[in-house]
């Protein structure tokens, strides 16, 4: 099963503020899962501003992007819808394959600033 947790700020703002995704699915949906996520964080590095803090696993099956000036309170549009984005593509992933041994699970978590690395 593929596990993406999506990052949402501690405070009243309830932001998106990164991702981590992690474990492997059927291999359609693992493969489009991981475009979704390699891309995300593509457009985050070259279409954004945005601080970026990015660890993967080269082998696979594990990547995860915090954006640490969102945690900390700046407003960052752009990499807000960015992450909107990832957010409807996992949940229409999850709409199409659902979850159980070989589908994907969606979690929030909150991201406190002090805890973003």
């Amino acid at each position: 099963m593929i596990r993406a947790i999506l990052y949402k700020t501690a405070d009243n703002r309830n932001t998106l503020c990164g991702f981590n995704v992690t474990n492997h699915g059927d291999s359609i949906l693992c493969a489009a899962v991981s475009m979704l996520c390699i891309n995300t964080a593509n457009s985050l590095e070259t279409l954004t501003e945005s601080e970026l803090e990015t660890a993967y696993d080269p082998e696979g099956g594990y990547l995860e992007c915090i954006l640490p000036g969102i945690i900390s309170g700046n407003n960052e549009p752009e990499a807000a819808v960015l992450l909107l984005s990832l957010e409807l593509g996992l949940k229409s992933a999850l709409e199409s394959y659902g979850g159980g041994k070989k589908g994907i699970s969606i979690e929030y978590q909150e991201k406190y600033q002090e805890k973003h690395k």
